[in-house]
């Protein structure tokens, strides 16, 4: 990092811890009106280098300080307006400073949560050490990720696949769901859904379960993607060190059955989408009239399977850019197309 003397007290021990040519050191950071000292090594550098760049980058701006009387950091947002007051923890520090500068305020829920209001009246419990709970709020209520629902929403019965912390099934509620049908397979990610549902009294619009999905009935046992937890990408992506989760799956088929009315299906499971909807008989997919996946490698198996059941399918946000192939492919049955006439899918086609 450049002018790192600006930041950092003892650079040059930052240096050789993190070239391995120092086992560990107490690190000093430049704050006001203290210094932060703590004891760093080289896993640590490793681990939260990201993290530690937004401390640099927010002590050269002159937007966090520290009382090391009452071990406690101030926070400031962009236009240093807005200031949280929180006990020190730099693993949280980057999580703060893009919730001040969206949100532009929240609240501790506990040890492990914050609350925040994504929009008006609308609020959710996230943990604060795993920046994707809020970047999930973020792609849902701000940037629109599921806008080409929002016309088909009003009065609907959604069936939710990879809910994570219910973060889209409140938003279509939001947008006028009749009912929303919610799985999320991680035991942890299940809680704090509950807890938002009942935080933002959604419990008679929005049914909860504890599974995953995939073509069987069985138990299987996934890593998660972190050293201390599941991000949004559990399932997808594995850490070597991760915790060991088992998590309940059901096929997509059951899943149907026990529902039976579906108007609008969205799914979003980390690659477990493929062997859930390929074992999906084509009798079974024809009772949902619009589905909306996040695909997670080449869709190409995906698009055939649908088509050949009467669907016509769109992809749309694919990001090529990515280690894994990711867009969003829209499938909606031709006789509901033909009805509406394609009248609620302008708000897509816009992309």
């Amino acid at each position: 990092m450049k002018n790192i003397c600006d930041v950092v007290e003892n650079w040059w021990d930052y240096y050789l811890v993190k070239y391995g040519l120092r086992g560990k050191t107490a690190l000093i950071l430049k704050t006001k009106p203290d210094q932060i000292t703590t004891n760093w090594d080289r896993y640590i550098f490793k681990r939260i280098k990201g993290k530690l760049k937004v401390i640099f980058r927010l002590i050269k701006e002159n937007r966090i300080e520290y009382d090391n009387k009452s071990d406690t950091m101030v926070i400031y947002c962009q236009d240093k307006k807005i200031k949280k007051k929180l006990q020190l923890n730099i693993e949280v520090v980057e999580n703060i400073e893009r919730i001040l500068n969206v949100c532009g305020d929240f609240e501790e829920y506990s040890n492990d949560l914050f609350i925040v209001e994504i929009v008006t009246g609308i609020k959710f419990l996230i943990r604060k050490n795993i920046g994707s709970d809020f970047l999930a709020l973020e792609k849902g209520f701000l940037k629109n990720e599921y806008d080409a629902l929002y016309p088909l929403l009003k009065g609907s019965i959604v069936l939710d696949i990879g809910g994570y912390i219910c973060d889209s099934s409140i938003m279509f509620c939001m947008r006028g769901a009749k009912k929303v049908y919610v799985y999320e397979p991680h035991p942890i990610l299940y809680k704090i859904a509950l807890m938002n549902v009942k935080l933002n009294k959604l419990v008679d619009k929005i049914d909860i379960k504890n599974y995953g999905v995939g073509k069987e009935e069985s138990n299987s046992y996934v890593k998660e993607d972190k050293e201390h937890a599941a991000t949004s990408s559990f399932g997808l992506h594995e850490c070597p060190n991760g915790k060991e989760i088992m998590i309940k799956i059901k096929p997509l088929q059951t899943i149907i059955e026990e529902i039976d009315k579906i108007d609008v299906m969205k799914m979003d499971c980390e690659g477990a989408e493929f062997d859930a909807i390929l074992s999906c008989p084509y009798a079974y997919l024809k009772k949902i009239k619009i589905i909306i996946i996040e695909y997670h490698a080449n869709p190409f198996r995906l698009i055939d399977y649908f088509e050949k059941a009467g669907f016509e399918v769109q992809i749309k946000k694919e990001n090529r850019n990515m280690p894994t192939l990711i867009g969003i492919l829209f499938a909606s049955q031709k006789e509901y197309i033909n009805l509406t006439k394609q009248e609620e899918l302008k708000t897509f086609n816009k992309n």
